[in-house]
């Protein structure tokens, strides 16, 4: 027997990410027909049953009336059960991520059970008690629960819905099997009672603890069971019932949920939620535990059934249609040119709350996902720094930090790079403001037409500015608008359905801004001012010239650098063996290597050493 420690964790309540969505007509009057109201799977039938007050979808297990409700996939907070706010004691706590789950809403009822018991042809009845294969004990006889004869077992008298109690660890498994689920593992339980912010109770933290309004226990109940969803004010976030007070619950140990041999922590020993003998409110809590050996049999523990198969849940549950990104900026422009569609760059920095708004409220919101889908070519980047190691952030073990964009964190640290004022490689020239936008996150619509870039600013057809004061999340509308009046420019396009069918490529309207002299006349100026500079840097320096703009920052007026010549759009610069060269270039290029684009070299200068 284990025994139990009383403790409290604090910790508020909050809003997580879900990777799964429900449909909105589901179970609703004439929502569809009635023979698309039933799921059959694995033999066991659901039918549909619509939205809790909590938002989650619920559904009727035929084959024993159970109410069971649809729990989102997705991370959720797991409290250190060491953890006791006021006290000197601790304990970690961390982010843990868990698929869908079918949880019953209540605790099995000794109604349930009696239906079980009789449709079972291993049950071996005799008189108070019941065995099944092997003679394992089942249950017995009890005042709140069954009356157990030879013939069979009966509810006892006004106790149809109240939790099956004076039944074993073994029944639970053979019930739990026979409606097509299994019995839930510790952190199962932990996450269906606390919900996504692992709460301290079903209900809430610390400032609401137990009444009688809210849970069945030793102080604030008739210390005895009562009917299954008696107290609704003590409901979970996902809407289920008693998962504190009334009748402990079996768990399995450590995640373990097999039985397949006889050591304790492999089977489903653990009981969870407290019951109605427990006075303490510690014992209500969601990370609470104890112990019960499988033989046992008595009037404070039940249980409950949860499926959580990937397979089986996929009939359930409706993904939610995510963002279609890019992390690949050469495949994001070659894609968006082909349709002549406009390119959305994202660039986030750090962990910034406008970036979390954007990626909650606008890169969510299916209006916006519908339209950039199937319109846009959408790219992003983002510069971690070192928030990727924080410990309560949610990374999944295959480097997906924003899930509902699909995107690999590493991929869009690149990303960031190739538009950061830092960056060293060039597809197209951008006019600054691409690099030094005001305030996190950078927002662009890219024209697709790389190639013939000549003049930076005819690579933006949004810029950054545009974007101030929208960066909140939501003007969904607003963003649709933009993205639309950046089409217009470029013409018609081609849907992505389109695209994917093989339709012809569009020809763009638009077209590049003429070459301009004076362009070129600053560009030259900008080259003479550059090549003083470097000049001047090498007399203080013993000949020698930089290596990094920064260190010719101080050899400008004011340390501004015309268009970052080390590493900018218009100039590239590199060392040589006695001097250096300054070559300025006029069409898109990427300085350096692979896949340069069409090329104008204006002029070429050469320093001179001294």
């Amino acid at each position: 027997m284990r025994y139990l420690i009383p403790c409290l964790l604090l910790l508020t309540a909050c809003a997580t990410q879900q990777t799964v969505e429900f449909e909105e007509n589901v179970g609703r009057a004439g929502g569809e027909p009635e023979a698309e109201k039933t799921i059959t799977v694995d033999n066991q039938r659901y039918r549909k049953a619509g939205i809790n007050a909590q938002g989650c979808r619920e559904f009727v297990r035929l084959i024993d009336g159970a109410t069971v409700v649809l729990i989102p996939g997705g991370y959720y907070h797991h409290r250190g059960y060491w953890d006791v706010p006021g006290t000197e004691m601790t304990d970690e706590r961390d982010w843990r991520y868990l698929p869908p789950m079918l949880y019953d809403k209540h605790e099995v009822t000794n109604a349930q059970v009696a239906a079980f018991l009789k449709a079972s042809v291993d049950a071996k009845f005799s008189e108070g008690k019941v065995a099944g294969p092997e003679g394992k004990p089942w249950a017995i006889s009890h005042d709140w629960g069954l009356s157990i004869h030879k013939e069979g077992a009966d509810v006892q008298p006004g106790y149809e819905r109240y939790p099956a109690v004076g039944t074993s660890g073994w029944l639970a498994l053979a019930y739990a099997e026979w409606v097509g689920g299994k019995l839930p593992t510790g952190e199962e339980f932990e996450k269906a009672a606390g919900g996504a912010s692992g709460l301290l109770f079903p209900w809430g933290n610390e400032d609401k603890l137990p009444d009688s309004t809210r849970v069945n226990n030793y102080l604030h109940g008739p210390r005895t069971t009562t009917p299954v969803g008696k107290y609704p004010g003590g409901a979970s976030p996902y809407g289920l019932l008693d998962m504190s007070g009334n009748v402990y619950e079996r768990a399995f140990w450590n995640g373990v949920n097999t039985a397949d041999d006889e050591l304790e922590t492999r089977l489903p020993t653990m009981l969870k939620g407290g019951a109605w003998v427990s006075p303490n409110w510690s014992n209500m809590r969601c990370v609470d535990r104890c112990g019960q050996n499988m033989d046992a049999m008595e009037g404070s523990v039940g249980f409950r059934v949860v499926v959580s198969d990937p397979d089986i849940l996929k009939q359930f549950a409706v993904e939610k249609p995510k963002l279609r990104t890019f992390t690949n900026t050469l495949d994001a422009y070659d894609e968006a040119e082909e349709r002549n569609v406009p390119i959305f760059l994202y660039q986030g920095y750090e962990r910034c709350g406008q970036c979390d708004r954007v990626h909650a409220q606008l890169f969510q919101h299916p209006d916006f996902v519908e339209y950039c889908n199937e319109n846009m070519v959408v790219l992003i980047g983002h510069n971690t720094r070192d928030f990727n190691d924080m410990p309560k952030t949610p990374v999944t073990d295959d480097g997906i930090f924003f899930v509902h964009t699909v995107a690999p964190l590493e991929e869009m640290q690149e990303v960031w790079w190739e538009f950061s004022l830092w960056r060293e490689v060039r597809y197209v020239p951008l006019p600054d403001s691409v690099s030094l936008f005001r305030i996190s996150p950078g927002l662009v619509v890219l024209n697709p037409h790389r190639k013939q870039i000549r003049n930076p600013d005819d690579a933006v057809l949004i810029g950054d500015d545009e974007f101030h004061g929208m960066k909140g999340g939501g003007h969904v509308d607003w963003f649709i608008e933009q993205f639309k009046k950046a089409q217009a420019v470029l013409g018609p396009g081609l849907t992505l359905k389109e695209y994917e069918a093989g339709a012809d490529q569009p020809e763009t309207k638009w077209t590049p801004t003429p070459e301009d002299a004076d362009t070129w006349n600053k560009a030259r100026s900008d080259m003479e001012w550059i090549t003083k500079a470097l000049n001047a840097y090498a007399l203080d320096n013993n000949g020698e010239y930089p290596e990094t703009q920064h260190e010719l920052r101080e050899y400008f007026p004011g340390g501004r650098l015309p268009q970052d010549p080390f590493l900018g759009d218009y100039f590239r610069y590199e060392i040589t063996e006695d001097d250096f060269a300054l070559t300025c270039y006029g069409a898109g290029d990427r300085p350096g290597g692979q896949d340069i684009p069409e090329k104008d070299i204006v002029f070429t200068s050469v320093g001179q050493k001294g």
